[in-house]
C-alpha cells in the first residue's frame, strides 16, 4: 500500500515538473483513526478537468489504477491558470 501512494505522488510530482510549470508544492498527510487522507496541490499553469474529468493521459490514468489497486479514491481538480490539486482517500 505505501509503494502505490508514493507511486502516485511519484507522478504526480513529475506531472508538475514537467508540465505545470509551477514554483509550489504543498503535500498533506493525515493519518486519522479512519483512514488516510492525502493532498497534493501545486500553483501551476493546470488544465481543465470540468471538460476532461475522464483520466485521459497516460499519467492521470497510471494514478487512477494504482489507486483502485489498493480501493483508494483519487480526485484531481484542475483550472487553468489555478494549478492542480490531487486527493487520495483511504479508509480502514
Amino acid at each position: 500500500m505505501e509503494i502505490v501512494f508514493f507511486r502516485i505522488l511519484q507522478e504526480f510530482f513529475s506531472n508538475t515538473i514537467k508540465h505545470a510549470k509551477a514554483n509550489y508544492l504543498d503535500i498533506v498527510v493525515n493519518y486519522k483513526s479512519d483512514g488516510i487522507f492525502i493532498t497534493a496541490k501545486d500553483n501551476g499553469q493546470g488544465f481543465d478537468t470540468e471538460k476532461d474529468n475522464n483520466f485521459t493521459g497516460i499519467g492521470l490514468t497510471n494514478i487512477k489504477r494504482r489507486a483502485e489497486l489498493v480501493n483508494a479514491d483519487v480526485t484531481i481538480f484542475s483550472k487553468r491558470g489555478q494549478g492542480t490539486k490531487l486527493t487520495i482517500t483511504y479508509k480502514y
